[in-house]
C-alpha cells in the first residue's frame, strides 16, 4: 500500500506518522500497566491492614497427638530364575504320574 502511494505521501511523513503511533500505543500500556499495579498495591495494603486489625489466632486446647504410621506387610522381591522351570515341571508331573 506505501508502494502504491509513493508518489501522493512523502516517505518521511509516512515514517514519522508510525513513530507516533508506536509512541501513542506504549504511552497507553504505560498507563494501564500502571493503573493495574497501582490497584494491586492497594489491595496488598488492603489485605496487610486486614490481618492487622484481625485477632491474633491462639492455640487451644490440648495438642493433637502425633500417630506414627502402622508397619504393612513387607514386600520381599523374589528373584526367579527361568532358566529350566519347564524342564523341573515335567519331571514332577512324571513323578505325580507314578504315585
Amino acid at each position: 500500500m506505501i508502494d502504491s502511494c509513493e508518489h501522493i505521501i512523502p516517505l518521511s511523513l509516512v515514517v514519522e506518522l508510525r513513530r507516533l503511533r508506536g509512541h501513542a500505543r506504549s504511552q497507553v500500556a504505560r498507563t494501564g500497566k500502571l493503573a493495574a499495579q497501582k490497584r494491586e498495591h492497594e489491595a496488598r495494603v488492603r489485605r496487610a491492614l486486614e490481618r492487622a486489625a484481625a485477632p491474633v489466632f491462639k492455640k487451644t486446647g490440648k495438642p493433637v497427638m502425633a500417630r506414627s504410621r502402622l508397619a504393612g506387610p513387607r514386600r520381599v522381591a523374589v528373584a526367579a530364575v527361568h532358566g529350566d522351570d519347564d524342564a523341573e515341571l515335567e519331571a514332577f508331573l512324571a513323578r505325580a504320574d507314578l504315585l
